[in-house]
């Protein structure tokens, strides 16, 4: 199965929020919407809106990680067909954590680094000045008050442009990931 794996470096960066935007954005897709896995209590499944999904690819899944602290067990993480999100808020902090994450990571498979993004979250709607993130390949999502309302996802119509934009980069980037042999 292709899997992208959604991780934070810490919580409330936006995970679950980022996978529920992935399967609501391809559920268009000619295979359908990819699987949503995530942690018991169906908040992911609830975000995404699962119960509207018509087709799902079942080759396809898209997984709320959680948190994913620097020392964590990183090994049982990696395979080939592993892809990863790892999700930041952009903040120098945050960047800098993402950047611990990220080396403890190359340690374990040095070719993850080709094999993934990583998303920085804007918080409480204002962009900061922040130092260059430790990754070759970064998306930006921008705070949205749609997105940060709890509960299933707003239809896309109520982002405003700036989010729109970057939530079109991180579901492209997600059916690039999905779509790989």
């Amino acid at each position: 199965m292709r899997t992208v794996v959604v991780a934070g470096t810490s919580g409330g960066v936006g995970v679950t929020t980022l996978v529920a935007l992935a399967h609501t954005g391809l559920r268009a897709a000619s295979a359908g919407a990819p699987w949503v896995l995530g942690p018991d209590g169906g908040d992911v499944a609830a975000r995404a809106r699962c119960t509207e999904t018509t087709a799902v690819d079942t080759d396809a899944a898209v997984w709320d990680a959680g948190v994913l602290r620097r020392d964590a067990a990183l090994a049982h993480l990696v395979t080939p067909d592993l892809r990863l999100a790892l999700v930041a808020p952009s903040t120098p902090r945050g960047i800098a954590d993402a950047g611990t994450v990220l080396a403890a990571l190359a340690g374990v498979d040095p070719g993850l680094a080709a094999r993934s993004c990583l998303v920085l979250t804007e918080v409480h709607g204002r962009p900061l000045r922040v130092p260059p993130a430790p990754h070759e390949h970064v998306l930006r999502v921008p705070f949205d008050p749609a997105l940060a309302a709890p509960g299933p996802l707003a239809d896309d119509s109520a982002l405003r442009s700036a989010t729109r934009r970057g939530v079109d980069l991180w579901r492209s980037w997600v059916t690039d990931a999905t779509s790989r042999a």
